[in-house]
């Protein structure tokens, strides 16, 4: 399992309103190229959105399912890249300074696959060094979307 924070100079229902458009994952996750897709009850948990992910060169097409919401609190996703495995990532939104920044957690717990039974110290490390750089685009995202003009 992994740990990651992030620090972010926008409210947790800015955060929030990212995390729920699952259009704007292909922005922030590194490795993420592209949603394909949406189902029709998104943002309801059991809804999936589809993407395409993977290295250059190599496109894997696959889904994230939404199994927890808990409005600008909490959202967890079963996040699939298959056949190297399914993972679990909660991202959990924290209010700092009268609501005004947040701090980002989010733990990624590897569920099932090769990357499941394969999980080790260096594979902890290269998914945490991914995460760090992923929270930091998310950071960005929130910061442009809730600093933008109306």
């Amino acid at each position: 399992m992994t740990t990651n924070h992030a620090d972010v100079h926008a409210s947790p229902h800015d955060v929030y309103a990212v995390l729920i458009d699952p259009y704007a994952y292909a922005k922030w996750v590194v490795g993420s190229k592209r949603v394909r897709s949406v189902d029709p009850n998104w943002p309801a948990v059991g809804a999936r959105f589809h993407h395409t992910v993977g290295p250059p060169g190599a496109d894997i097409k696959d889904s994230s399912k939404l199994l927890e919401l808990e409005e600008r609190r909490r959202v967890v996703l079963e996040v699939r890249f298959r056949p190297a495995g399914v993972a679990v990532v909660a991202i959990e939104l924290e209010p700092r300074d009268d609501d005004r920044r947040t701090r980002i957690t989010m733990t990624e717990q590897p569920k099932s696959g090769p990357v499941r039974r394969w999980w080790s110290k260096p594979l902890a490390a290269a998914t945490s060094l991914r995460n760090v750089i992923s929270l930091r685009r998310l950071a960005r995202l929130c910061e442009q979307r809730a600093h933008a003009p109306a």
